[in-house]
């Protein structure tokens, strides 16, 4: 398991995604640092609204990283129909934090995006746990969507979240989570065991896992 990965908690409750890119970029290459503005102006942060990840893939690609995407999202669906694909796709509750956290315009126009970016590999379906270690195995850190009321064991709620995986064992995954609103919730290194990890990771009821975002550092890096 590696170590010495800059931890950054989520400064607002709404950045969780750009925390786990940040902490990535800045393992990767040290001598880069970001500032949450540049973060912001590269995934498109809207202030006070989550992130959709369709740039943060696109983006770290063009960043020169060797990038694995696992996104079993229909893009062009939600492209052409937001509302209906996601009331069809996901849980009640997720589908009504979705809308009431997001711009859907900004949304669809990501989705064209994402559909004409060919560089980089969108692999359109779940990942499985086998491929999820061989990616950790081949050297990629992994940022990846995880339900954070499944994972501090809050009841009756959904929480769409980012943690940056780095590691595993036997037991579960080794995580930075740069936690949410609650600053007890910041867990630097924090240790998720498999079952866990499975329950928190499923978007709907047909089982399917949300977006993951494997990176590594390529010579083109800087």
């Amino acid at each position: 398991m590696r170590g010495g990965i800059p931890y950054h908690a989520n400064p607002s409750g709404t950045h969780c995604s750009q925390a786990c890119l940040r902490m990535g970029y800045e393992y990767f290459s040290p001598d880069r640092p970001w500032s949450w503005a540049e973060l912001d102006a590269l995934t498109g942060h809207i202030e006070g609204l989550t992130t959709w990840n369709m740039r943060a893939y696109i983006e770290t690609s063009r960043l020169g990283y060797d990038v694995v995407v696992f996104d079993p999202l229909d893009y062009k669906q939600l492209a052409e129909n937001p509302k209906t694909y996601i009331l069809k796709t996901f849980s009640p509750e997720y589908a009504e934090t979705t809308f009431r956290m997001s711009d859907m315009g900004q949304v669809v126009e990501d989705s064209k995006a994402l559909l004409d970016a060919h560089a980089l590999n969108l692999v359109s379906r779940s990942y499985g746990l086998d491929e999820f270690r061989t990616l950790l195995d081949d050297g990629y850190l992994i940022a990846t969507w995880v339900d954070m009321a499944i994972t501090n064991e809050i009841a009756g709620q959904c929480y769409p979240h980012f943690i940056l995986v780095y590691g595993y064992d036997d037991e579960g995954v080794f995580a930075h989570d740069p936690g949410g609103m609650d600053i007890s919730s910041h867990v630097p290194d924090r240790h998720i065991e498999w079952g866990l990890f499975e329950r928190a990771n499923k978007i709907n009821d047909k089982g399917e896992r949300g977006e993951a975002l494997a990176f590594r550092k390529t010579k083109d890096v800087k």
